[in-house]
């Protein structure tokens, strides 16, 4: 009997397709190894790379290393070459910065070659990964019909609930390889309420919920019924809530010792969801603003070398007997000392009227405020706002007048001039805020008080927008007096409004090493 010797094409091709198989399981193994530079934290981050579910969310808090566990774990099964993996993020920038970015210092290493314009990377074996954003529900139509064994999405709460519920219908498992759903989040933004639904047992101690009740890291065994989800061990479906904070990611901790501190000055609400991973923590009355968080003091005692701003909101609407309580035009006076570090409130008028009477209103208070006030207001976008700003500009003549659009949610804009309205901004008994008292501070305070449960939010928008322009001159230039928000090495610039808190989480702060 003749032996057989692999000297044909086609035994050669196979024994280089083994032995490159070999070399990737090699990789990846050395990858996982305890003290290697590649190697997952002990403890939730290695528990999320390792898990069993079918259905993962990790996180829960910034700092825990949620992005680089998610680009890693999606490698466990990239030596087959049936698997397909999606990673997501909300749009393309976010997606660029993060996920992307984590997978070039990584899959080179591991043989893959990246095509930049599908972002795709391909593994020796065949297998792929691919990378996606979802900024509306609309956008999953580009993956009717495909098919993956495993889906990742990064910030689960930036996203719709339809859009989580659609990617799982496009996994599939082929022999030898489990399908997977995979997806890190913190607390808070738009899909906040159906994130913590589905992971209620998990995260929901309200007393309200009745429901089974999990502990970190518990499996759970659920099924759909006619009547909404039920977890059963006769299921077949398995789901995990993975929680981590920063204290979990060390290497984070002694790289950027200070980011703890920055978390803790957000505002209220931010700092529990995202310093402390609190799910029973939302936008409510008293959440962002408190009387006694501001300082009060005489108009004799403010410092004299403050810079000053008249921030108007405006509306333009009267009573009527369809609206009998409209938005009000606020227009705030606050000033900058860079001898005291301090912000000042020191007036406020607030009226109802037609379009004619705000701008002749208007005009008055900026000539009784004189010429040494800056005259800021926020405009529409658009060729509406435009001829708005040049009306203005001509009723204003002599005066410094500057408009912008407004950017971010009212939430957000809020939150940033919380977190130096509370008291630990100072770390004293009051924020860096101080009001001049004045008959006009019961409704200043009271409105500031209800946000954002109130019936108006004028006064909360016009003291948002004083100190955005008090902070950040337009265009997101340098400031323009030496003032230092703490938690803030620059000022917050108009394209990084709307992603302020969630980048915190991203993977500027998120690696491990």
């Amino acid at each position: 009997m003749r032996n057989y010797s692999p000297s044909s094409a086609a035994a050669q091709a196979l024994t280089r397709a083994i032995r490159a198989k070999a070399e990737l399981e090699r990789r990846y193994r050395e990858r996982l190894k305890p003290g290697t530079a590649w190697s997952p934290n002990p403890g939730p981050q290695d528990q999320f790379i390792h898990s069993d579910a079918f259905e993962c969310l990790y996180g829960g808090a910034a700092g825990g290393g949620k992005s680089w566990a998610l680009v890693h774990d999606v490698l466990r099964d990239v030596d087959k070459p049936q698997f397909a993996g999606l990673l997501l993020r909300n749009s393309y920038p976010e997606l660029e910065k993060t996920l992307i970015r984590e997978s070039l210092k990584i899959y080179p290493k591991l043989g893959a070659h990246y095509n930049e314009a599908k972002k795709l990377w391909t593994f020796p074996s065949k297998a792929q990964v691919y990378f996606g954003y979802l900024e509306r529900d609309a956008d999953v139509e580009q993956y009717q019909g495909a098919e993956f064994q495993y889906v990742g999405f990064d910030e689960l709460t930036h996203y719709t609930r339809y859009q989580y519920t659609y990617l799982i219908s496009r996994l599939r498992s082929p022999a030898g390889i489990r399908a997977r759903m995979r997806a890190t989040t913190n607390p808070g933004s738009r899909g906040h309420a159906w994130v913590k639904a589905r992971w209620a047992p998990w995260v929901d101690r309200s007393n309200e919920y009745k429901g089974i009740l999990a502990e970190p890291g518990q499996i759970l065994r659920f099924r759909n019924t006619p009547k909404g989800e039920e977890y059963t061990d006769l299921a077949k479906l398995t789901r995990q809530f993975i929680p981590a904070r920063l204290e979990d990611n060390p290497k984070l901790l002694d790289n950027d010792p200070e980011y703890a501190e920055r978390l803790e000055m957000l505002d209220p609400v931010a700092r529990e969801q995202l310093r402390y991973g609190r799910w029973d923590v939302l936008p409510s009355a008293g959440a962002y603003f408190q009387r006694t968080w501001f300082h009060e003091l005489a108009d004799s005692e403010l410092p004299g070398d403050c810079t000053w701003v008249r921030f108007w909101d405006k509306a333009a609407t009267e009573p009527s007997d369809t609206n009998q309580d409209p938005d009000w035009t606020v227009g705030l006076l606050v000033g900058f000392s860079p001898s005291t570090n301090r912000f000042y409130v020191r007036d406020m008028v607030r009226f109802r009227g037609s379009p004619g009477v705000v701008e002749a209103e208007i005009k008055k208070i900026a000539e009784k405020d004189g010429k040494h006030v800056k005259v800021r207001m926020a405009t529409d976008p658009g060729s509406a706002g435009k001829g708005e700003v040049a009306a203005y500009v001509r009723l204003l003549v002599g005066y410094d007048i500057r408009t912008k659009p407004e950017s971010g949610s009212k939430i957000l804009r809020a939150g940033i001039v919380s977190a130096q309205v509370h008291k630990r901004s100072t770390g004293g008994v009051h924020g860096r805020f101080s009001v001049v008292r004045g008959a006009w501070n019961a409704e200043f305070y009271a409105e500031l008080e209800s946000f954002p449960d109130g019936d108006h939010d004028d006064i909360v928008d016009a003291l948002s927008g004083a100190f955005d322009w008090l902070v950040n001159s337009a265009g997101g230039e340098q400031p323009e007096f030496g003032v230092r928000i703490i938690g803030a090495e620059r000022p917050v610039d108009e394209d990084e409004l709307d992603g302020a808190y969630s980048r915190l989480s991203d993977d500027y702060f998120d690696e491990p090493f």
